[in-house]
């Protein structure tokens, strides 16, 4: 296979910053490498492991290649680069299990971004993962984790978006997920199980759907409490439960105008829908649940505070025991 964009190879050698290579940035003072980017440039085989010696090294985005090979003793080495924020090996070929090394928390002090997901990974996600304690943005979705999730994912002071998102991760959500500064996180497409824990208060989008989530009544825990906490909830956009076929119990009001979407299809979702609605998100899929009784006026017809006209909505609520057609 060819690049799409190729190195004049001759010229590597001589120097690698004047000589202008596609994705690659120089330090203008020191000549050092700072960015390597040769994302979807159709590259095979495996990566270097001499790539550890850009010792000034900030950025690595390989993505959207056709690499491939263990993961494991190649991001032990990449790491081993105490500058790198940002790294993007997502969209190749890699497999193999996920280790983040056991060094200085020092040396992963600079990682704000690690993509790996759309890859064959397996195995658990690594219990020392808050050693990557400057961690923003995670993506390890697409791939084929299983087991439990650490808690100490959620103990990462400046992660907001983690991406985990098909997968075959087990067991429940860890209860500190509730205290993060989550602002996206996406967990459908797996295999939870048990309950849902209350979302941080941070949060912007959440995706829960095709899992297997359910809620213990004698807990004190319960669907309603879940979706009434949306309320305290100031940035809360949209929130996907659809697909969970065990979830039970009945939607609490929400009154919060911040969020648009709320899409809860093909649960087990009971009784009436509440009347004491005083803000509707825009788009509603409550689709083949067990709800009954009528439809409130708060779903057809709903008002913001102040508002002169109706908000223009989307319900979606057939596979019911309403009343009335829909």
């Amino acid at each position: 296979a060819h690049w799409y964009t190729p190195w004049n190879v001759d010229s590597i050698y001589d120097d690698p910053c004047n000589d202008h290579l596609f994705g690659v940035v120089c330090d203008a003072t020191s000549k050092h490498i700072l960015r390597l980017d040769l994302n979807g440039n159709n590259l095979t085989g495996a990566l270097p492991y001499s790539l550890a010696q850009l010792s000034s090294l900030t950025v690595l985005d390989m993505s959207c290649n056709r690499l491939r090979g263990s993961l494991t003793l190649l991001l032990n080495t990449l790491m081993s680069i105490s500058s790198l924020s940002v790294l993007n090996l997502s969209h190749n070929q890699f497999s193999g299990a996920m280790l983040v090394p056991m060094m200085p928390v020092a040396n992963h002090s600079h990682l704000v971004q690690l993509h790996l997901n759309d890859n064959t990974l397996s195995s658990f996600i690594p219990h020392n993962i808050d050693a990557l304690s400057a961690l923003q943005h995670l993506s390890l979705s697409h791939n084929a984790f299983s087991s439990q999730l650490p808690s100490t994912l959620f103990s990462l002071p400046h992660l907001h978006t983690l991406k985990l998102q098909h997968n075959m991760l087990q067991g429940s959500i860890p209860s500190n997920f509730s205290t993060s500064r989550l602002q996206y996180a996406y967990f459908d497409h797996n295999r939870f199980t048990e309950r849902i824990p209350q979302l941080p208060s941070t949060m912007i989008g959440v995706t829960l759907h095709d899992n297997d989530f359910s809620f213990n009544s004698d807990d004190g825990y319960s669907l309603y409490d879940f979706i009434a906490n949306f309320n305290a909830l100031p940035q809360l956009y949209a929130a996907t439960l659809y697909d969970n076929h065990n979830l039970r119990g009945v939607i609490a009001p929400l009154n919060t105008s911040t969020l648009k979407v709320f899409m809860a299809h093909s649960c087990q979702i009971s009784d009436t829908l509440p009347s004491n609605m005083q803000f509707m998100p825009t788009h509603v899929s409550l689709t083949n649940n067990r709800l009954s009784s009528t439809i409130p006026g708060s779903f057809i017809t709903p008002y913001i505070s102040g508002a002169s006209d109706p908000l223009r909505i989307a319900l979606f609520a057939q596979g019911n025991k309403f009343d009335v057609d829909i």
